[in-house]
């Protein structure tokens, strides 16, 4: 979570990971670190304590702000549909009320265990994909990058589960306006507005096998949101790092 981060060293990180072409790695210096033992075991009690039934379908966005879900969360309002965030497990760990929130909401927690995702995890989906007013949301980019303009390249998680559970994407992509508002707490930013923009439904083909339709869905979800960049912010996508690819940014 960026809350009480220097900026500065986050744009960094970006900056480093973007040169790299590591577009789905950390940039937050100072999340909790745990072992894979430990990770599974904080997943494990947070199920233990969320044992009552839970969506017919899952969003992917683009993660720049960790609070992006409340535009998702508008939208799920509006169709009467109960939303559920994956989020990764060190988010249970995180303290104050920021860590309370991620224990207590409709979360659903992933870890690196290949147990846990090919075998604990579909349960907890099947639950919530028996209902037909639950929508699930999965940052398919992985990790939050402050502010970050670009859609990245997508990992293939939430295709897999959509395939294999037989639901469908609901593409969605948000777009970053800088005002002309500073920040108080961050001079060298202004503030920013975000517009969703909620692309074309991907359906699974039941005629392709499941790699192929893992595959095709997530390339179509990300020529859908990169087709969506270059509309909106006017520009052909391309991974040189600039400071406008920071969204409010001003360089001193």
């Amino acid at each position: 979570m960026i809350i009480g981060k220097k900026r500065q060293e986050i744009i960094f990180y970006i900056k480093r990971c973007v040169k790299e072409k590591k577009f789905n790695a950390k940039v937050e210096p100072d999340d909790p670190v745990l072992s894979k033992k430990d990770r599974l075991k904080l997943v494990e009690k947070f199920w233990a304590n969320h044992n009552s039934p839970f969506s017919s379908a899952i969003i992917t966005c683009n993660h720049y702000n960790q609070f992006d879900c409340l535009s998702l969360k508008r939208l799920a309002m509006k169709y009467h549909k109960r939303l559920y965030f994956v989020i990764e497990d060190t988010n249970l760990k995180l303290p104050n009320w920021i860590g309370f929130l991620m224990r207590n909401i409709d979360s659903i927690p992933v870890t690196a265990s290949f147990r846990y995702l090919g075998r604990e995890l579909p349960k907890h989906l099947n639950k919530i994909f028996s209902k037909k007013n639950h929508w699930v949301v999965v940052y398919p980019e992985q990790e939050l990058w402050l502010n970050y303009r670009k859609p990245r390249p997508l990992q293939k998680g939430p295709y897999y589960y959509a395939a294999k559970m037989n639901v469908p994407i609901i593409s969605c992509f948000v777009e970053i306006k800088d005002t002309n508002k500073q920040e108080k707490l961050h001079p060298e930013f202004n503030k920013t507005r975000r517009i969703l923009h909620v692309l074309p439904t991907i359906y699974p083909d039941p005629k392709l096998s499941l790699a192929q339709n893992i595959e095709k869905m997530r390339k179509v979800d990300y020529l859908q949101k990169k087709a969506a960049y270059e509309k909106y912010y006017g520009k052909k996508l391309d991974y040189t790092f600039t400071d406008w690819d920071i969204a409010g940014y001003k360089k001193k």
